[in-house]
């Protein structure tokens, strides 16, 4: 999610939902919170720069979801099956995401205007 606010987000989600950020970040050009829910989390981020992507997406779409994640155990063998399903995607190939992870982001105009990114966790 994409938030003005990091802090007012937090405040939100542990007072109504009864909910715990957990690590709190600044890194490059954002501050993230993540919040655990169930098997999943909440990655809450606060451009810090005005020309950001996210700054970007604030201004040109407001406050709410940017994209949804799911993880996998083999990124390579997921894209190329997906590529062979007819989908578009925007990363040909895996890419270096965030913590050392391997990510790829299937295009919007694939599904139905939702940005879905494919994550594969850097091994601990």
């Amino acid at each position: 999610m994409v938030v003005e606010d990091l802090d007012d987000a937090i405040e939100l989600y542990e007072t109504a939902f009864d909910l715990k950020a957990v690590e709190v970040r600044v890194t490059g050009s954002r501050k993230t919170a993540i919040i655990p829910v169930g098997n999943g989390y909440l990655d809450i981020s606060q451009p810090i720069h005005s020309e950001d992507m996210l700054s970007k997406f604030l201004r040109a779409h407001g406050e709410g979801i940017h994209h949804i994640a799911f993880e996998t155990d083999d990124i390579q063998v997921d894209v190329e099956a997906i590529k062979k399903r007819g989908v578009k995607m925007v990363d040909e190939s895996p890419r270096t995401g965030a913590q050392g992870s391997k990510i790829a982001f299937i295009s919007s105009e694939s599904t139905h205007g939702v940005s879905i990114e494919l994550i594969e966790k850097a091994s601990p």
